[in-house]
C-alpha cells in the first residue's frame, strides 16, 4: 500500500500543473494578409483587384528546395480574416525570407522570424510568427490584417 501511494503522490508532482487546468499557448503560425495599393484599395478583393487570389504562392527557400506555405485565400473561417489571405507558416523551418508570387511576373519578398518560448514542463516550447518587413518596407498591422501595401 506504502508503494502505490508514493506512486500516486510522484505521478502528482509531475502532472500537477496540467491537472490544473494550466492554458497552454499554441504555436502562432497562422497570419492574415492583406495586400494594398498606396490608395488603401484591396488588390485581391474586391472592385480595385489586380492579382487572383487563387494563383498567389507563398514559399521559401531550403537549400535547393521550395517550400511551399499553406495558404487559404479565403480566411472567412477565422474570426476577423475575411477578405483576406491566411498563410500557414508552419512548414517555414527557419527565420527568412518568404517569396510572395502574385503572378508569373510579380513575385515580392516578405520577411519573417519565429519567436520562440519555453512553456515549461507541462505545455513544452512552442513559437509565434512575426512577418516585419515586405518588400524591405515595414508591415503595418490594421485591425488584425498584417497589410502588405504594393
Amino acid at each position: 500500500m506504502k508503494k502505490f501511494l508514493c506512486a500516486i503522490l510522484f505521478a502528482c508532482l509531475f502532472t500537477g500543473c496540467c491537472m490544473t487546468g494550466t492554458k497552454c499557448d499554441p504555436d502562432q503560425d497562422i497570419v492574415c494578409f492583406r495586400i494594398l495599393n498606396a490608395a488603401g484599395e484591396d488588390l485581391v478583393f474586391g472592385p480595385s483587384k489586380v492579382y487572383d487570389k487563387d494563383s498567389i504562392q507563398f514559399f521559401s527557400l531550403n537549400g535547393a528546395d521550395t517550400v511551399k506555405q499553406s495558404l487559404i485565400t479565403d480566411g472567412s473561417y477565422l474570426q476577423g480574416c475575411s477578405n483576406s489571405l491566411l498563410i500557414d507558416f508552419n512548414s517555414a523551418t527557419k527565420n527568412g525570407p518568404v517569396y510572395v508570387r502574385l503572378n508569373d511576373s510579380d513575385i515580392d519578398t516578405l520577411n519573417i522570424y519565429y519567436e520562440r518560448f519555453d512553456g515549461g514542463k507541462c505545455c513544452g516550447a512552442y513559437r509565434i510568427v512575426h512577418a516585419t518587413t515586405y518588400n524591405n518596407k515595414n508591415i503595418e498591422v490594421i485591425q488584425g490584417f498584417a497589410v502588405l501595401k504594393k
